[in-house]
């Protein structure tokens, strides 16, 4: 991927509702946007949190999301 994302990865955070394969992220995708959406459906928001911290660990990360993931986003620690 070439711009203004070239080496950063796209982390996409689903909402309550969402899926790591629903509209937005499908639409992000069929755009060429590499990106990774973990599933957190069926999982509290402290088990989201940890797995997204998880997920973020990779390296440099553009971290967005939707809703619900909005709440997700804003408890990580600002460390990167």
């Amino acid at each position: 991927m070439y711009g203004p994302l070239s080496g950063i990865m796209l982390v996409w955070a689903h909402g309550l509702w969402g899926s790591p394969n629903g509209s937005k992220v499908t639409a992000i995708r069929e755009s060429g946007i590499e990106v990774i959406s973990p599933d957190f459906n069926e999982m509290e928001l402290i088990d989201r949190v940890e797995l997204l911290e998880k997920t973020i660990e990779i390296g440099d990360v553009l971290l967005a999301g939707s809703s619900f993931a909005d709440v997700k986003r804003h408890t990580l620690p600002v460390e990167k």
